[in-house]
């Protein structure tokens, strides 16, 4: 009898190691054997009923739709769409329990799906295009009926599930017809691809109308910009002669500071954005209320340069406790005890074209004349918020000059002035420190200072 079972054993322990030998020509990489053609090779399915949001944003207002997907990442994406939940059978020498990805390497991993038969998962490796397509034919049932891309080699282990996926309509080639199989997988491409598989086609009357989520990096109107809001705004839904409509949604967590839907400028990580209510999203490539922002979304002096000086300036004179008059008394106090007096040329009454030539001297050289101090100051108020404005007048100080009218510039903020040369003066050259914060806001004393625009 023993030696019977021991038969039995040795006849079960073959049969069970023909199909791993058969898939080892490429240990190192997750190969699916061919899916039956009357169900998904995966044997269970993904959610196609609920439009969960099955992927987040980077948490600092972004979504980074042209950065590369990692297997981690695919894994949790498929691992939140999964039907059921799945029993697992597999584990990872680097995968620890403490991982973002645990629980998604197992269960697709379980299900066959990714990686099942390797001793590693490599969380943090970028996927081709072709894998992703591979993983997600996984929970379909094959299909043969379409013509395959020509970039795509016969011998390549991804070639049945990309056709498949051309059958189901799923890929379309670029210009030339390709597929680009092996080129990495990017977020924007991810989410296209995968709504698509699960007939997910968003409502373009709701999110045109309503934006439900604001990502800094995802522009209104490009062509990812739908699949995105399908894919991270969970909703009720109906489907209707006219494709999808939304009945209900909640808008998605971006990661952006609480109150940053309200009209005006925000800091985020020390760049400046403003808002516009009536436009639902953050000025892109326009200006408003004087404030003018790149095609990035941010508020620009028109020199990346300069843009780059003055947000390392903002995050290290400011923080997220200060109120905007504290940080503008900060920065205040920043350009007038940083920077020193030089002599350079005088500007016309009314000319405030130097602001961006004036600025740059003064940042590179850390000396500058009234009107460097004065665009220094004017760039910093408006970066924080302020709708300042630079002027360039004279300046005819009865005591000292008698009277006599001199080429100046200084801010003004809510008609108010804000002089961080003239205080510069007062304090370092003749010592008066009972100047100290005498030029920041003043109004009581303009007559007698004489600023004339």
């Amino acid at each position: 009898m023993a030696k019977r079972i021991l038969t039995l054993l040795l006849a079960l322990s073959m049969a069970l190691s023909i199909a791993p030998a058969a898939l080892a020509a490429a240990p190192d990489e997750d190969i699916l054997p061919p899916p039956p053609a009357d169900g998904p090779a995966a044997g269970v399915t993904l959610n196609t009923e609920q439009h969960i949001n099955y992927i987040e944003g980077t948490g600092d207002g972004c979504f980074a739709p042209d950065a590369r997907i990692t297997r981690g990442e695919a894994a949790l994406m498929l691992c939140r769409l999964l039907a059921e939940k799945v029993p697992v059978t597999v584990s990872y020498t680097d995968v620890s329990a403490d991982s973002w990805y645990y629980d998604a390497a197992l269960e697709l991993g379980s299900l066959g799906v990714i990686r099942p038969d390797e001793d590693t998962f490599r969380g943090d490796e970028v996927i081709t295009r072709g894998e992703f397509v591979r993983y997600i034919t996984a929970f379909f049932p094959l299909r043969t009926d379409a013509e395959q891309f020509p970039d795509v080699d016969p011998d390549d282990e991804n070639a049945p599930y990309i056709l498949s996926a051309k059958a189901y309509g799923w890929l379309e080639g670029d210009e030339h017809g390709r597929m680009n199989s092996r080129d990495p997988l990017h977020r924007s491409d991810g989410v296209a691809l995968l709504n698509r598989a699960l007939g997910r086609a968003g409502d373009k009357t709701v999110i045109d109308a309503e934006r439900p989520a604001l990502y800094l990096d995802v522009v209104p109107g490009a062509w990812y910009y739908g699949d995105v809001m399908e894919a991270t705004v969970p909703h009720q839904h109906a489907f209707g002669a006219d494709g999808e409509t939304w009945t209900s949604w909640t808008e998605a967590d971006t990661g952006l500071p609480d109150g940053f839907r309200a009209e005006g400028a925000h800091l985020i990580d020390g760049w400046s954005y403003y808002y516009d209510t009536s436009a639902k999203d953050i000025l892109r490539g326009r200006a408003k209320n004087g404030f003018t922002a790149g095609a990035d979304g941010r508020f620009t002096s028109g020199d990346s340069w300069i843009d780059g000086q003055l947000r390392e300036i903002v995050l290290k004179h400011t923080d997220s406790s200060m109120s905007r008059e504290e940080m503008r008394k900060a920065l205040y106090a920043y350009v007038r005890d940083t920077y020193t007096y030089l002599g350079r040329s005088h500007y016309p009454v009314g000319d405030t074209s130097f602001t961006r030539d004036a600025a740059k001297v003064m940042l590179q050289t850390g000396k500058g004349n009234c009107y460097c101090y004065a665009s220094v100051f004017w760039y910093l108020s408006r970066w924080i918020g302020y709708d300042a404005k630079i002027y360039s007048g004279t300046l005819g100080v009865n005591i000292h000059s008698g009277g006599k009218a001199q080429d100046h510039a200084w801010v003004e903020i809510d008609g108010l002035i804000y002089d961080t040369q003239l205080e510069w003066r007062q304090l370092n050259t003749y010592h008066r420190d009972n100047y100290l914060w005498y030029f920041y806001g003043f109004k009581d004393t303009r007559d007698y200072w004489m600023y004339r625009k």
